[in-house]
């Protein structure tokens, strides 16, 4: 259309030279393209606007134009009247621009869907086999928490109020997918459930939602700071339906019934976890419901990975191990459940994506590395100094959007299944 409106108005030359600024603009913004400007428009917010800011005065301008022009204007050249000097030149020049307008349209569409692809994004797989809550107020914590450790009694990432913090921004994360997981084991409204090894009480505040008033959760923990935190917690929520016991898993025991006993990133410390489960599964009633969600921590990855990403995530895998938990918890929860005598769960797996420059995927490496810089140094893994840890965050996060990298986070497994009855599917 502009092609042909130019030609009515400015004869064959303008016509022929703006269908050769369409053709250029054309291969130019496609080797643009081509070189990497949409990425940069996706993972740039200040690149992004100043496009938008850009095209939106063209646009303008144009707008402004038409309407000053003179309607009395002829469409049809007046053979006694030479067109204007510059009318191809500006015809070409237009034609590369009116070219870019459209790019940027729809380069700002891909950048959109980008964006909503980095912020989202969600790898989930099912298995072929049969938040809400508010961040921590500041409190310095002390004890243990978890059930029995191995090797020594203490829990490898510690108890330091950056640490408190750190859980429940690891719970906001991880919500969405363990309530998917508790969803599909058949977690519902005025069901009794009991919370291994609840912490600070993410997943405990997650399923009194899931079981609403008339149902009730206890939150077991022996770590009695993470417990008063737990407490504080649902207090300034309002949520009456959980209570929180101080216990070791070991040692526990209750005589209380339970429609469902459930836990995420517990079993990993346990030193003999199906044990633990055999005894507590004899507190459930006919039907009732085991769901559990673990990590597989080697299942972290980059693409393509950097030295300084592999340089963490082995750091991280090496410090566990040392502290004796237990990595691939979330691949050994199907033997852990038959070993429990406990009947063959139904599974599923999912990976939170970080990508572009508003991920918080990072800090999330980084703060779980912050914790573990005791095991690092008392394994001579690491010393302080070298994690630097204050700016390895911003590193690695600044390393993937220059080089468009993309981070797997742990792998969360979820397992679930009936006593006395089938698993949900």
């Amino acid at each position: 259309m502009y092609i042909l409106g130019r030609g009515l108005s400015g004869g064959l030359r303008t016509r022929v030279a703006a269908a050769f600024g369409i053709t250029v603009g054309s291969i130019v913004h496609t080797l643009a393209a081509a070189a990497g400007l949409a990425l940069l428009l996706a993972t740039s917010p200040l690149a992004f606007t100043a496009v938008k800011l850009a095209g939106g005065a063209y646009l303008i301008f144009l707008g402004t134009r038409r309407l000053f022009t003179s309607s009395s204007k002829r469409l049809r050249p007046d053979p006694q009247v030479k067109p204007a000097r510059g009318g191809a030149g500006l015809a070409f020049g237009q034609g590369i621009l009116k070219t870019g307008t459209i790019c940027c349209v729809a380069w700002s569409r891909q950048s959109r869907q980008m964006e909503h692809c980095c912020s989202a994004a969600l790898t989930v797989t099912a298995a072929c086999c049969p938040s809400g809550a508010s961040i921590i107020p500041g409190t310095s914590l002390s004890g243990r928490s978890g059930g029995q450790m191995r090797d020594s009694q203490d829990y490898p990432l510690g108890y330091s109020e950056r640490e408190a913090r750190r859980l429940a921004e690891q719970g906001a994360m991880l919500e969405d997918l363990t309530a998917e997981v508790f969803r599909r084991a058949g977690i519902g409204p005025a069901m009794q459930v009991l919370d291994l090894g609840c912490g600070v009480g993410d997943v405990s505040l997650l399923v009194s939602k899931m079981v609403g008033a008339r149902g009730a959760v206890l939150g077991v923990d022996r770590a009695s700071a993470s417990l008063h935190i737990a407490q504080q917690r649902a207090a300034s929520l309002g949520v009456s339906n959980v209570e929180f016991k101080e216990a070791d898993l070991g040692e526990f025991s209750t005589a209380r019934s339970f429609d469902a006993i459930v836990g995420r990133l517990v079993l990993l410390y346990l030193p003999d976890p199906a044990q633990v489960l055999r005894r507590l599964s004899r507190q459930l009633r006919p039907g009732g419901i085991v769901a559990f969600q673990e990590y597989d921590m080697p299942q972290t990855s980059q693409v393509p990975a950097s030295e300084l990403f592999t340089q963490t995530r082995g750091w991280l895998l090496q410090a566990f191990t040392a502290a004796g938990a237990e990595v691939e918890m979330g691949t050994k929860l199907y033997t852990t459940f038959l070993h429990a005598g406990l009947p063959a769960p139904s599974m599923m797996a999912a990976m939170p994506v970080a990508c572009g420059p508003d991920t918080r995927g990072y800090e999330y490496m980084v703060g779980v590395l912050r914790s573990l810089l005791p095991w690092l140094e008392r394994a001579g893994i690491a010393t302080a100094a070298q994690v630097g840890i204050e700016t390895r965050a911003a590193r690695l996060r600044d390393d993937a959007v220059a080089n468009a990298r993309v981070a797997f986070l742990p792998r969360a497994v979820g397992a679930w299944t009936k006593v006395g009855g089938k698993a949900a599917p």
